[in-house]
């Protein structure tokens, strides 16, 4: 999918392969479903994108995200999210390999479930991280954080 979108992109079902969302999305994208392998979204997304269900390999989000990003479901490998999100980022379920979020995020991030590996957290932050739940490996937070870092829950190894 690459391009313009100015309504919504709906992607559901079972994905073998990559999938690939590039250029800019004035409204809503939703993922759901089953991705056996990696999907792709960079450029800018002016509203929120969805991905939700079972993304058995990696799941990659670069550039602007102008709205709020919501992983929802169960990742057995890893997720990337890089680049200036001026809004909220939602991760919730479980995450059974590490999660990276890098780079500039201006409003809350949000990571709520089980995380069974490590979670990787660089970059600026100007408002509040939120760690909840029980990770049972590390959690890294590194580089310059204006305002708190919450972290509640259960943590079998360190922080």
């Amino acid at each position: 999918i690459a391009g313009n979108q100015a309504l919504p992109v709906y992607i559901t079902g079972n994905q073998a392969l990559p999938v690939y969302i590039t250029g800019n999305q004035a409204l809503p994208v939703y993922i759901t479903g089953n991705q056996a392998l990696p999907v792709y979204i960079t450029g800018n997304q002016a509203l929120p994108v969805y991905i939700t269900g079972n993304q058995a390999l990696p799941v990659y989000i670069t550039g602007n995200q102008a709205l709020p990003v919501y992983i929802t479901g169960n990742q057995a490998l890893p997720v990337y999210i890089t680049g200036n999100q001026a809004l909220p980022v939602y991760i919730t379920g479980n995450q059974a390999l590490p999660v990276y979020i890098t780079g500039n995020q201006a409003l809350p991030v949000y990571i709520t479930g089980n995380q069974a590996l490590p979670v990787y957290i660089t970059g600026n932050q100007a408002l509040p991280v939120y760690i909840t739940g029980n990770q049972a490996l590390p959690v890294y937070i590194t580089g310059n954080q204006a305002l708190p870092v919450y972290i509640t829950g259960k943590r079998a190894f360190p922080v």
